[in-house]
């Protein structure tokens, strides 16, 4: 489970905070879309555990982009 909360939204680009586990205390990551090309990247995390997790959240960027509408929190979950 990932748990994403919108950091920052500019002209092209929306950052991400992004919490592995749904642990909203401690450490976080930070991921980008930019609006106009859809392009996603890890901003920044802080291990390769973050990494991991982070890249999970990159599908549902995408998702956003495509439709236009960036949320300000989300859940992401996987079986």
């Amino acid at each position: 489970m990932l748990i994403i909360h919108k950091h920052e939204e500019k002209d092209d680009v929306v950052v991400y905070r992004f919490y592995p586990e749904g642990e909203l205390e401690g450490d976080y990551g930070l991921i980008s879309i930019n609006k106009i090309s859809g392009e996603v990247d890890m901003v920044f995390a802080p291990n390769k555990y973050f990494d991991h997790f982070g890249r999970r959240g990159f599908p549902r960027l995408r998702e956003y982009q495509r439709n236009q509408e960036y949320k300000q929190k989300d859940l992401i979950a996987w079986g």
